[in-house]
């Protein structure tokens, strides 16, 4: 039997996410999306208001904090899981 493809789809390395059946995938995913981004994309900069969660489901992000002279040093890596 062929799956359907959904938002939540890829998410189970997620602990939020694991522990949820079927079921329960499928009365969420109205309200899951799915953003890809590219090596340097901003999802949030600092100070950005945001009206969504973020999870890591593939790759890294590096959040990114600009010091006085505006050099970026790098205080957290997320990653899948």
């Amino acid at each position: 039997m062929h799956k359907e493809a959904t938002a939540v789809d890829g998410t189970e390395h997620t602990p939020l996410f694991r522990a949820l059946d079927d079921d329960d995938l499928k009365k969420i995913d109205p309200y899951v999306g799915t953003i890809e981004l590219d090596a340097g994309d901003v999802l949030f900069a600092e100070g950005d208001q945001s009206d969504f969660a973020a999870f890591v489901t593939d790759g890294q992000l590096e959040a990114v904090k600009k010091d006085f002279n505006n050099n970026e040093k790098i205080v957290s890596r997320f990653s899948a899981g």
